[in-house]
């Protein structure tokens, strides 16, 4: 077993159950292709990394089993999720993997299509010297949250999906933390758009959603 662990969180595509703000702007169909899109692509981006073990977060053993087949990477099962906030679902996560002998973990969403073998790298790098890193996105929230073991729960009173969620998490570390590149997930059509021409270089699954869609050619630039 490495020392190291990745904790890849969020829920399989399904459709009508991703990318919500998505779909009442643009429909259900396109939410979840492309939510299904940009899990490959993340998938794929970082696979070849070795330096961790990976993980899904998956709500229940169905959810397991959907990740398993389709990515061969095993899964940490929540218990009682439905019932169990973020904050909550974060420290179960947490907990579970450092109890299985991890020294550092990292946990992202399956929606961050842009995060690379070298973004991993330095964030496990990071955290052989520091005790917590975090990836900050431009609206306040975090996409990347890293944890030196012993751990201990940095997750109470957390405001979620707010401008405030970086803050929080600051403050429940006490300061001890490194902050990371900035990056954004994708949850509305205007992130989406604002990063077509990235997602045409880098992401192919996107891309061809996009292009399935009719989106891509309002963005792209004049030449």
């Amino acid at each position: 077993m490495k020392k190291s662990a990745l904790l890849i969180f969020g829920k399989y595509p399904e459709k009508g159950k991703v990318k919500t703000r998505i779909a009442t702007e643009v429909g259900e169909d396109f939410a979840y292709e492309l939510s299904d899109a940009c899990l490959a692509d993340l998938i794929e981006r970082i696979k070849g990394f070795d330096g961790c073990d990976f993980y899904f977060v998956a709500d229940d053993n169905m959810q397991a089993n959907l990740f398993k087949k389709r990515f061969s990477i095993n899964s940490i099962i929540l218990e009682n999720s439905e019932n169990t906030n973020i904050s909550e679902k974060f420290n179960q996560a947490f907990s579970k993997i450092f109890s299985s002998g991890y020294e550092n973990v990292c946990l992202i969403p399956t929606d961050l299509p842009f995060f690379s073998e070298e973004d991993l790298m330095n964030a496990f790098e990071t955290l052989d010297n520091h005790n917590y890193v975090f990836g900050p996105e431009n609206n306040g929230g975090v996409y990347l949250m890293g944890i030196k073991s012993p751990y201990k729960n940095i997750f109470a009173r957390v405001r979620w999906s707010t401008e405030n969620s970086l803050k929080d998490l600051i403050k429940n570390t006490n300061r001890k933390e490194v902050l990371f590149r900035l990056m954004d997930d994708l949850n509305t059509l205007d992130d989406v758009l604002k990063n077509a021409e990235a997602i045409i270089d880098d992401c192919p699954n996107m891309s061809n959603v996009l292009k399935k869609f009719l989106l891509i050619k309002p963005v792209m630039k004049t030449k």
